[in-house]
């Protein structure tokens, strides 16, 4: 191996690494903006300024982004189609593992342990967007076209009566009423 094959190993591996930590940021920021999303699958997507995406989606398209990355870091790093097929699945297995627990798994499990930690990196996390702005930028104008061409309607919202309204009002108050009122 020479000098330059063993710097563009090590080159490889840092950029997995970094990236797997860039992804782990990017999902723990997701954890706290899910919280804030409105917006499910089938709906219309919600109300933005200019060519936008929501925040969680741009923080979900950036951390796959990132994965793909690594992951293709990681495989140039381990050089796996010139080891035997055993070892070459092996050393893909530990890639992959690295890169799913760093990336996607550790950060999730820690925000759900501790919400405040997500909410906390949130704000460094919107403000690593800034390199995917063209991808994000891509995305907008692909949901944009599919969404005109395909009608989703709003979140349901359900034309009550006034009878269906008071007795719905009937059964939410009737938790603040106490036994003698009844």
């Amino acid at each position: 191996m020479t000098l330059t094959d063993a710097a563009l190993t090590l080159g490889g591996a840092l950029v997995a690494g970094a990236a797997a930590l860039w992804a782990g940021l990017l999902a723990l920021g997701e954890e706290a903006a899910v919280g804030e999303a409105l917006h499910t699958l089938g709906d219309a997507p919600p109300t933005t300024v200019g060519a936008r995406v929501p925040l969680h989606r741009a923080l979900h398209v950036a951390r796959l982004a990132l994965l793909v990355l690594g992951a293709v870091a990681a495989g140039h790093a381990l050089g796996w189609w010139g080891r035997p097929w055993a070892e070459a699945l092996g050393s893909w297995a530990v890639a992959a593992a690295f890169l799913f627990i760093v990336g996607d798994a550790l950060p999730r499990s820690l925000a759900r342990v501790a919400p405040e930690l997500a909410a906390t990196a949130l704000p460094l996390a919107r403000r690593t967007l800034a390199p995917f702005g063209p991808l994000l930028w891509l995305l907008a104008w692909v949901d944009k076209g599919l969404h005109g061409l395909v009608a989703t309607p709003r979140p349901l919202e359900p034309d009550l009566g006034a009878a269906q309204r008071d007795m719905l009002l009937g059964v939410f108050t009737l938790a603040d009423t106490r036994v003698d009122e009844v």
